[in-house]
């Protein structure tokens, strides 16, 4: 295994997503990788402007980062030492986990949704199986209905009766996440089944498209989603 900087590791992520969070678990900013200063004592600035969301943060306060680029994770601790409304500088930085990991901030929702397997050589939906019965499928719009359970950046569960292996990649669609755009479909792989009375089987899966757009709309979404929550509870 080939030893490298804090700086250098750091470096991997430029213009990667990065999802910054307080100790307690409060979402503070989502942003980007914009620049990385030092080796081995390293300082990362993340882009606040334009960003999903940015609450407001003071000097020194310890912080939880996760990022995320081509499919790799890394998590990471470190403190604010500046927060602008164009960038975050973070400092002090300690690498807590690097390797692959679903660890993005997930909102709980019971939203209905439809879900089908999806072919992402032909861009076509296979024959369905629903209750051990299969579906013959001579369009790309068979699909059962679903309810997601929670969705992040980099994944989602939902409650299906149809029967899905592990492996096997789905389409996601019907999910009405924004007030002011189409429902949004989202391509995934299955990464776990479990069974589930009186819901069929309930999947963890991993989405496939992180194109910057896709991941874009999703953020927007996903806290979009954040806030109504809120609102709920209040």
């Amino acid at each position: 295994m080939v030893n490298i900087s804090m700086g250098e590791l750091l470096n991997e992520y430029m213009d990667g997503l990065c999802e910054i969070k307080s100790m307690d678990n409060q979402l503070l900013l989502i942003g980007y990788v914009c620049k990385v200063s030092g080796t081995i004592r390293a300082c990362i600035d993340i882009s606040a402007k334009d960003s999903a969301f940015q609450a407001k943060a003071r000097h020194n306060l310890p912080v939880k980062m996760t990022f995320r680029k081509n499919g790799s994770f890394l998590v990471a601790g470190g403190k604010i030492f500046a927060a602008t409304e164009t960038f975050w500088r973070i400092s002090h930085i300690i690498v807590y986990q690097n390797k692959e990991r679903r660890g993005f901030f997930r909102v709980e929702t019971q939203l209905p949704c439809r879900v089908a397997p999806y072919n992402t050589e032909t861009s076509l939906v296979p024959d369905l199986q629903v209750n051990g019965n299969t579906l013959m499928n001579p369009a790309d719009e068979v699909f059962i209905i679903a309810k997601l359970k929670d969705i992040s950046l980099s994944g989602t569960k939902f409650y299906s009766e149809g029967m899905f292996e592990k492996g096997t990649s789905i389409k996601l669609s019907g999910l009405y996440l924004l007030e002011d755009h189409s429902p949004l479909s989202l391509v995934c792989k299955v990464i776990e089944r479990m069974a589930c009375p009186d819901e069929g089987y309930i999947y963890r899966c991993k989405l496939e498209d992180t194109s910057s757009g896709a991941t874009s709309l999703l953020c927007k979404a996903i806290f979009n989603l954040e806030r109504e929550n809120a609102k709920r509870l209040k």
